[in-house]
């Protein structure tokens, strides 16, 4: 399936839910570009026996909103079950996106970028306003249809739990600051690459010492077993 037939299947589900911020929504599909199935998976199991061997919550992003595990933590409380199944989840993912945004309220949409990613490369900026982008032509289609997308705006401040409308609409029509994008050159080529600007070669990394992690951590569980 690809990015637009998942996004449409991806806002459907969200629409059975209540209303839906756009700028969640292009987040979440900006990070699954950036990290894929196997980082989250590492991530996943890396988080689940440090909890099971530490007993104490990782420092590490999870999902594919690839928000910080304090956040999954707020969410869901003590339970840890309940946590884990929401990572595979969308619209929980989802959820725990729009608690992130609500929370961490930021003057532009730049500033939000800067905000959710720390050091977002040139590709990522690029990247994520295509999305933005891709959900506004839903909500368009949505709007020909009568079929009503998005929240009513809110008292003040960038939408963090509920979308608006215009500004998706401007903002996808329009092109990304140039303070994010200054000397983007038009013929960059779309291929992987690794989250937040890191060199080539940085996923494997974090992967090669994950699987070293979990060998260790699995090794002192049965150790403590005997």
């Amino acid at each position: 399936m690809n990015l637009s037939n998942y996004a449409s299947h991806y806002l459907v589900r969200l629409r059975r839910h209540g209303p839906i911020n756009p700028y969640a929504v292009a987040f979440i599909l900006t990070e699954m570009k950036f990290r894929g199935p196997f980082f989250r998976f590492c991530e996943f199991w890396y988080s689940l026996l440090w909890i099971l061997t530490k007993r104490c919550d990782p420092k590490v992003t999870l999902g594919r909103c690839q928000v910080s595990f304090s956040y999954w933590r707020r969410y869901f409380g003590p339970d840890n079950v309940a946590l884990f199944l929401g990572v595979l989840n969308d619209v929980t993912n989802y959820e725990i996106c729009c608690l992130y945004l609500s929370e961490n309220k930021t003057e532009g949409i730049d500033q939000m970028i800067i905000r959710y990613n720390g050091k977002p490369s040139k590709l990522y900026v690029q990247t994520y306003f295509e999305n933005l982008k891709l959900v506004a032509a839903h909500f368009a289609d949505w709007e020909e249809n009568r079929v009503p997308p998005l929240a009513p705006p809110p008292a003040g401040g960038p939408a963090p739990a509920a979308g608006r409308a215009d500004r998706s609409a401007k903002t996808a029509r329009g092109r990304p600051p140039p303070a994010l994008l200054a000397g983007r050159s038009e013929a960059l080529p779309m291929i992987f690459v690794v989250p937040h600007g890191a060199p080539e070669g940085y996923e494997w990394l974090v992967a090669l010492v994950t699987l070293v992690c979990l060998y260790f951590a699995v090794r002192n569980f049965m150790r403590a077993r005997r």
